[in-house]
């Protein structure tokens, strides 16, 4: 998905909430976005909304020379993910199918981001409350258990911090029902904005359950075309592959293409729409938690 007219003032908000983590200084807050600006206008070759928001990452912490503004952030997300579990694991477990259960809470897990407005950290009572009532879209949840129950190599690539967490509870199900099933987990080899790195996949102890590796490349999503070969090889020979969040959406959507070198792979998308581009293209409400098998 191309970089659209409408994602230039998010991109430029979140540079902003990003700065402020680590400088109220006015001249500084300004050239940030003085520079994001500059990058946005020079964009002279199509790119997807991650890949531009990693090129004004790698500029903003040379400005604010802070090579982790957000690690606060994410530390706090891991927190408050951390102490919701014995809820979410209780209303998993007591579910009448724990599988679709574990997926919508990793689905609304990730709403768990720092560059959110308004994030998902609350009284885990009022956010039970929410889950219960909450709508989770799942059309090709019957679909996805059949590839699941077929699948001996699963790839799970990550998206924020916290939300990983909730990402557990889901490999811990899947591991459950599918014992002999090999997964490979996928995070950042370096901070970019909050996603997740392996200091927060060690946080949630991911590596209990799956072998973390990365896909050679610091960038939000998963840009295939640049990624590294070895990653690329991995990504071929999964037989299934659960990408969480937007980025990992709006990255992988045009390489999953007809006629690309990975047209035809067995994706499912799992994330919260969170702004009016990904919700026209999906044609969903923002807000909407969802499984969504490649289009």
């Amino acid at each position: 998905m191309e970089v659209k007219p409408e994602c230039y003032p998010c991109i430029l908000s979140f540079s902003l909430r990003t700065a402020r983590q680590v400088t109220e200084d006015e001249w500084l807050l300004k050239k940030v976005l003085t520079e994001a600006m500059d990058i946005l206008q020079g964009m002279n070759v199509p790119q997807t909304p991650p890949e531009m928001s990693t090129e004004i990452f790698k500029r903003l912490v040379r400005t604010l020379g802070q090579k982790d503004p957000l690690k606060a952030e994410r530390e706090r997300a891991n927190a408050a993910a951390k102490k919701f579990l014995p809820e979410a694991e209780k209303a998993i477990s007591s579910a009448k199918d724990p599988l679709y259960s574990a997926l919508k809470f990793a689905a609304l897990g990730n709403k768990l981001d720092a560059l959110l407005p308004e994030r998902f950290i609350a009284p885990s009572e009022q956010v039970m409350e929410q889950l219960k009532n909450k709508e989770f879209h799942a059309n090709d949840y019957e679909e996805f258990k059949k590839d699941l129950s077929n699948a001996n190599k699963l790839l799970y690539l990550f998206d924020n911090a916290g939300e990983i967490f909730f990402d557990k509870l889901l490999i811990h199900q899947i591991k459950k029902q599918h014992k002999k099933i090999e997964i490979t987990g996928v995070v950042l080899p370096e901070p970019i904005f909050d996603d997740a790195t392996r200091e927060d996949a060690n946080a949630a102890k991911i590596e209990e359950l799956v072998r973390l590796i990365d896909c050679g490349l610091p960038t939000l999503g998963t840009p295939l075309h640049s990624c590294a070969k070895e990653f690329q090889q991995v990504f071929s020979e999964a037989d299934l592959v659960i990408a969480k969040g937007q980025a990992n959406y709006e990255t992988l959507e045009p390489e999953l293409a007809p006629g690309s070198p990975f047209a035809g792979k067995s994706v499912y998308f799992l994330l919260t729409v969170k702004c009016d581009v990904v919700s026209t293209a999906l044609g969903l409400p923002v807000g909407t938690p969802a499984l969504i098998k490649e289009l």
